[in-house]
Order: structure tokens, then C-alpha cells, then sequence
């Protein structure tokens, strides 16, 4: 792997630190402007239900929570795109991964990350799993770092890991599954959100599910709506 030249390092330094300075003033400024929620439904290439996903603005970027069933065990790249649109079964029209900051991909590539990279997405052997990340510098306010700007975004889940290096996507094979971005907290496709359901209801996913209650209710509430 090449090693950054030292104006090259600094270069990147400062553009670290603008785009830590911008967020931090985007997030004073627009904290009470931005949606405070985000949600989305993804959805593989046949259009089964395959993921409920949370999306909450945090100190350092945006939270994504999810809750995802019926997919390969192992592990697989997973990402946020540039482009709010899932049209299978290749989800090309999604776009490459959200990169406002024009970094190569990679977690661990010294040029990187794009804002969308995020780590590994681990599947069990019951094709289940429960995941908590973070688009470091993403927000949902308005601005160039914005998962809500004119084209929206997607969340994208890839057949292969991750090698968090390799520019532009990290070697994870093909588009498996994807879903688009869009305001509001969880909800069902009738638009019945989680926090309608009565207290005991809310209780009782939340004893088993904790802090993923609300996506699983969303997961369980559409396979009941589908019969």
C-alpha cells in the first residue's frame, strides 16, 4: 500500500478537520431543523422483506440500526448510496456509495473512507442479525453531507465482504439487497408506525428486542399485513 507524502498527508489532515469543523457548525445550526428520524424497508432481488433499518442523527454522524432476516450467513459489504433508488435485481440505480468528501473506499485505506462505508455486515447461520453502525459525518439535515439531499440515499447489502481497501467498493460482489431512505421513524407498508402500538405491545418487543424493538415489530407487522 502506498505511503502518503507528507504534503499529501497534511492536505488530507485539513480536510479532515474543515469537514469535522462544518459538521459540528451544520449540527449547532440545523439540530432542530433536521428530521430526527429516518427509516427504511430493504428488500432483495425477488422484492422479499429482508430488512427493517433505523436511521437517528448522533453526536459524531448518523446511527443506523437494523434489524435484517432471511439473508446468506457470512459476511457482506454493506453501505450507504448515493442515489435513493432500489430497482432490481442489480440495484444499479442506487449509484456508487455516498462519498460527498470525494475519499477513495475503505475503512482501513489511508485515503479514505467514503461517508458510506461502513463496516461488515455479519449474518448468523439463521440468516438473522442485529446491527448498530454509524456514517461517520452523514446527517440529515440539509447540506452536501445530507442522507435526505435531492437524490436521496439507499442502504445497500453486497453478496461478498468487504476487504475495507480496495477502491471503489471494496471487492463486495454483486447488489443483493437495498432500500431507500426516508423520513419518519419505524413503520409498517400500511404507514402504521411502531409507537401507535399500545404500551403493552411496545413492552413486549422490547423485552425481547431491546433497542431493535422497533424494527423487528416492523419485520413482524408486514409479514402479518402480506397474508
Amino acid at each position: 500500500m502506498a505511503r502518503l507524502t507528507g504534503t499529501a498527508a497534511y492536505q488530507r489532515a485539513l480536510t479532515y478537520f474543515t469537514l469535522l469543523l462544518a459538521f459540528a457548525l451544520a449540527t449547532v445550526r440545523a439540530a432542530d431543523a433536521q428530521p430526527a428520524l429516518g427509516f427504511a424497508e430493504v428488500r432483495d432481488s425477488d422484492g422479499r422483506l429482508v430488512g427493517a433499518v433505523s436511521f437517528q442523527r448522533v453526536q459524531d454522524g448518523v446511527e443506523i440500526r437494523a434489524r435484517f432476516q432471511g439473508l446468506p450467513p457470512g459476511e457482506h459489504g454493506y453501505h450507504v448510496h448515493a442515489v435513493g433508488k432500489c430497482d432490481p435485481p442489480e440495484f444499479v440505480t442506487a449509484e456508487g456509495h455516498f462519498n460527498p468528501t470525494m475519499h477513495e473506499h475503505g475503512l482501513q485505506n489511508p485515503r479514505g473512507p467514503h461517508v458510506g462505508d461502513l463496516p461488515n455486515l455479519v449474518i448468523g447461520e439463521d440468516g438473522t442479525a442485529s446491527v448498530t453502525a454509524v456514517a461517520r459525518f452523514a446527517t440529515l439535515a440539509a447540506g452536501e453531507a445530507s442522507l435526505f439531499d435531492a437524490d436521496g440515499s439507499a442502504l445497500v447489502i453486497h453478496a461478498d465482504p468487504d476487504d475495507e481497501v480496495t477502491d471503489p467498493a471494496g471487492n463486495s460482489g454483486a447488489r443483493t439487497a437495498c432500500g431507500v431512505l426516508a423520513e419518519g421513524p419505524a413503520h409498517g407498508a400500511d404507514g402504521r408506525f411502531f409507537m401507535q402500538e399500545s404500551a403493552e405491545t411496545q413492552a413486549a418487543f422490547r423485552t425481547v428486542w431491546g433497542d431493535y424493538a422497533p424494527e423487528q415489530w416492523a419485520l413482524e407487522h408486514n409479514a402479518e399485513i402480506a397474508l
